[in-house]
Parts: structure tokens; sequence; C-alpha cells
């Protein structure tokens, strides 16, 4: 026995069910009169206080929890390790690894019938779960019996839309970093409060926010569990609940992508159209659309007066061949980067899995060899990417003038310094939604 560890008390779904950002959400996209603000504002308010009050009594009970370190697992993967005969297949032939691997993957099927005991620490997790959905139907209904006809219409798509600016689940996959009704009100600016485009957006936050809610009970109901399998050192159980994990989360981005077609659709400009696809595109994959150094420095010294014309002209060239040779490295990149991440949540669970069942030497078989592709592809291509960034930075200071290279890598690094902070005070990932209430609302774009 021993006490439960910090990941319990840092779990993301230990936060109020309705937090304050909520309130003037709701408020102003259901247009309440003032006596229902009024009401709603009470309910909410005595909701967060009670939500407040029983995170406190959990964080006290998760301190004095146990994470227990039973394992119930045991038998049924000995059972599955003794079918493998070494002697008959060897695990350096191909039989023996591809019947290890048929193995595992029997294992991991017969799990969703195995019942464990959750520990205190899990216990606690999801008797906090229970309560705080119960507490959130019973408050919903409050709140419903205050509404009219339309505002009754309206209030489903205003609880999906708010849940999308306080799901406390990070993005994973590229896609779910996607603040779709953003891009599309930075792209449309003032058109987006048009009557059209108003109800178009009603119906895609509805659409996204309800994918979002589904996704997030997963991920909910699974945490405990997840918590539990760690600190047992259950590695079969844990990829098994990453595997769900990853499901819902597919689940969402395929409505995403649907979403977003749709927007890239409604707008028939292919001008626009274009700018909101690049937007989307660089918000998935920031890491890779980044600005690096070499453009930083050839920015710098393209915005300094002594720099003559001649040299602007070898600059601007210089700066154009490289993003020509580092856009086709991208377009790779981005093809590899969702099946990237989904192999690096797997991987470690895979091979310790191997490892248990089959000793440590079964390991380096690898449970899916193959799909371990993207993995060595996405490393060459950031090899190539950072090659192509190294030899366009050392072009660009062999252009400038020696006597004028200093204040330019100076503007350069002010550039970088700005975009840090920039960074800081608003993750990439972070929802920075903006409701379509009225016409006359004012939308926020990021």
């Amino acid at each position: 026995m021993g006490f439960a560890p910090a990941q319990w008390l840092s779990s993301p779904q230990l936060r109020p069910s309705l937090l304050e950002t909520d309130l003037p959400r709701i408020e102003a996209y259901l247009a309440l009169d003032d006596a229902q603000t009024a009401a709603v504002h009470a309910l909410l308010r005595d909701q967060l206080e009670q939500d407040q009050i029983a995170l406190e009594a959990v964080h006290a009970d998760l301190v004095q929890a146990h994470a227990d370190s039973r394992d119930e697992l045991d038998m049924l993967r000995s059972r599955w390790a003794n079918a493998w005969d070494p002697a008959s297949a060897p695990a350096t032939s191909a039989e023996g690894q591809a019947f290890m691997r048929s193995i595992v993957g029997e294992y991991l099927q017969r799990l969703d019938g195995v019942e464990t005991t959750p520990s205190d620490a899990a216990e606690t997790m999801e008797a906090w779960r229970m309560q705080r959905a119960a507490s959130q139907m019973a408050i919903l209904q409050d709140i419903e019996v205050l509404l009219d006809g339309p505002q009754r219409e309206r209030w489903a798509t205003a609880m999906a839309a708010a849940a999308l600016a306080r799901s406390p689940w990070p993005a994973v996959l590229p896609e779910e970093r996607l603040d779709l009704d953003a891009l599309l009100v930075q792209t449309l600016e003032h058109e987006a409060q048009s009557p059209r485009w108003l109800d178009l957006r009603s119906g895609w936050l509805s659409q996204v926010g309800e994918a979002m809610i589904e996704r997030d009970a997963v991920l909910a109901r699974n945490e405990s569990k997840l918590l539990d399998a760690r600190h047992r050192k259950q590695p079969g159980l844990e990829l098994h609940l990453q595997r769900q994990n990853v499901k819902a989360r597919a689940e969402l981005v395929q409505v995403l992508v649907d979403v977003r077609q749709s927007m890239a659709n409604a707008m028939g400009s292919s001008k626009r159209t274009n700018a909101f696809q690049r937007a989307a595109q660089i918000a998935m994959h920031p890491e890779i659309w980044r600005s690096d150094d070499a453009d930083r420095l050839a920015r710098a010294a393209l915005e300094m007066d002594a720099i003559d014309a001649e040299t602007r002209v070898q600059i601007e060239v210089a700066w154009a061949r490289h993003r020509s040779r580092r856009a086709a490295v991208q377009a790779h990149l981005v093809q590899q980067a969702g099946e990237s991440i989904i192999r690096r949540r797997f991987r470690p669970q895979e091979h310790r899995l191997l490892a248990r069942l089959f000793g440590h030497g079964a390991a380096l078989v690898g449970f899916e060899p193959d799909a371990d592709w993207p993995l060595s592809e996405t490393h060459r291509l950031n090899g190539r990417l950072r090659g192509a960034r190294r030899i366009a930075l050392d072009e660009l200071e062999l252009i400038i003038p020696e006597d004028q290279l200093a204040a330019a890598q100076a503007g350069a690094r002010r550039r970088k310094a700005t975009r840090q902070s920039r960074l800081t005070a608003r993750p990439p990932g972070t929802a920075q939604l903006s409701l379509p209430i009225t016409e006359s609302m004012t939308i926020e774009t990021p």
C-alpha cells in the first residue's frame, strides 16, 4: 500500500464543471433579459461555490487516499505468456515474432472482460466524476426552467460552445488544436457577424462542442483507471485504455475535419478559403510552419535602411529559395505528424507489455514494427528541415554586409523574443472562442 502519487492531484478533471468564463458566454448567447440574467447568474455562482467546496474535499481525500499496487492481471498475463513456446518458435524467427504479436493481440482483447478493483485514490476520482456529472445535469435542468422556447433551442449550442473554452483535456492530435470559429472570424472579419454567418456558426459550434463533450466523457471515465494502471505497472491495460482515448479523440477530429471543410465551402471566395486553410494548417502544426532564424534575419535586414538595393535583391532571392526548399519538407512532415504522435503514445506501452509477457528481449521485437515508419520518417524530415534552415542562415550571413550583420542579428533576436512572449501569454491550443450572439455583438478575435 502507498499513498496516491501527485499525478492524481494534478488530474485535468479536478476542475469545476462550470467555470466563471461560462457566465458571460451563456448569458449573452441566450440574450437573457435582466430577470433571467440575475437568476442564471445566481444559479451558476452557487454551482461554482459548491464545486469549489467539493473540490477541496476531493483534494483532502486524495492526499489521504492509498493507491495500492495490486495486480489482478497477473494470472491472465501468465496464461497468455505460456502460450508461446520459444523452443518451437524462437523470438529470433519471423514465425516466433508473429506468434508473440498474435498472443499480445488476444490478450488485449480479453482485457474488456476483466474486472479490476480500483484503488482508494481511483474510487475518490470516480466519485468526483459522477458527482460533477450529476450536479451539472441538475443545474442545466434548473436553468432550462427559466428559458423561453427559442432560448431552450439555443441552450444546447450555448453549452457546447462554452465547453470548447473550458475543456480540461489538452490537445494531442494536431486537429484538436483547431479553434475553427476563431479562425473563421479572423478570416471573414466583420462579415462573420452577418445573419447568414451567425446561423452557420451556431450550427458548427454546436457540432464541435457536442463532439468535444463526448470525447471529454471518454477521457474522464478512463482517467482514474489509467492512473491505477500506471501505478500498478500494467502496460497492457494502460495501452488498452490509451487506444480507447485515441479513438475518442479521432472521432472528434473527424467532426473537426468535416466542419472545417463545410466552413471552407461556405466561403465561396478562393482567396478567403486559402487564407482560412493556411491559418488552420499553422494552428495545427505551429512547430512545423513557424518562422525560423533565417526568416527573422531576412526580415530584420530588409527593414534596415542601410542595406543597398543590390544586397536587398540578393537577400530576397536567398530568402525565397529557402522558403521553397523548406515548403517541400514541411508538406511531408504534416502528412506524418498525426501518425507519429499516436505511435509515440502507444510504443512505450507496447514494448513494456512485450517485455512483461516474454522477457526484456521481446521488447526489441516490437508489436507493430511497420507502424513505426512515420517515426523514422519524421526524424529524417526534421533533420532535412534543420539542414535547410542552417544553409539559409549561413547564406544570408554571407550576403548581409559584415558591418550591418550585427544589427540585423539583433533585430532577429528581438523578433524571436516578441514571439516567445506571445506564446507565453497564450499557449498554442488554448481555446479562445468567440460566440455568435447577435448582429450588434462585438466579436473578439484571437
